[in-house]
């Protein structure tokens, strides 16, 4: 079976992101090799995905723009590109993320400044929040599947799928994205993730991410049309609503 990925790490969760084809599901029990399995999914082929990303605030105003997201493969490894554009069509914000297999994650952020001036980082720090939304730099690269601690918590349905639960917690080495935990809900039967839940040193359930629909298409893909990301202690909310 066949699903398109997105990472927009989410984050989290997150990450969310990134959207890819692949034909690849998880079959080991092994915790850190799932997640190597994961962060290490080569696309089959070039994807190109157009929408929205919508930011409602704790006083429920909106923020929206339109975005497109790239997958491009390469020799041992993969581009994934977000731009997310004004409403005339010219850039906001733009995150290239270079994945390699078992290396870590580059990622060049160009943002457009009001005098037309683009600012372009190719260092960006993974706390950063992606065009003003609640997803993370870091959680759109997927980083805490780069952590050194995965363990297989269990296995249950949700969302009428049967998922491996995934805990990723990050070493004094590892990147710090703010969370002393991440929880991941993984389809057992296509490797797509599902749920993401991100945590603080407290215990506290701070970010959600989850997919909130996805269809078929007419070749039997599966493709993904929303992606939602929460955050709990701002109260605010990230919609990422893809068009076919």
């Amino acid at each position: 079976m066949r699903w398109f990925y997105l990472s927009i790490s989410v984050l989290v969760i997150a990450v969310a992101a990134y959207s890819a084809e692949s034909n690849i599901a998880v079959k080991t029990e092994d915790g850190s090799q799932i997640a190597a399995e994961l962060r290490n999914l080569v696309p089959a082929s070039k994807t190109t995905l157009q929408g929205i990303i919508k930011r409602r605030d704790a006083n429920r105003n909106e923020h929206i723009l339109k975005i497109v997201s790239k997958i491009i493969p390469q020799n041992n490894g993969w581009l994934t590109i977000y731009e997310a554009l004004k409403s005339d069509g010219s850039l906001y914000e733009e995150l290239i993320i270079i994945h390699t297999a078992d290396q870590k994650n580059h990622y060049i952020l160009t943002t457009a400044a009001e005098n037309g001036v683009k600012k372009r980082d190719e260092n960006p720090r993974l706390t950063t929040p992606f065009a003003n939304s609640d997803f993370l730099i870091g959680d759109l690269g997927l980083e805490f599947f780069h952590w050194k601690n995965q363990q297989l918590i269990k296995t249950e349905m949700r969302k009428s799928r049967v998922c491996r639960v995934l805990e990723s917690k990050p070493s004094e080495t590892d990147c710090q994205l703010g969370y002393s935990c991440v929880i991941s809900w993984v389809d057992k039967e296509t490797g797509g993730l599902l749920i993401a839940e991100a945590y603080d040193n407290a215990g506290k359930k701070v970010k959600q991410f989850e997919v909130n629909s996805f269809k078929k298409d007419e070749k039997g893909n599966w493709q993904i049309e929303e992606i939602e990301i929460r955050n709990l202690i701002l109260k605010t909310r990230t919609l990422l609503v893809f068009q076919p």
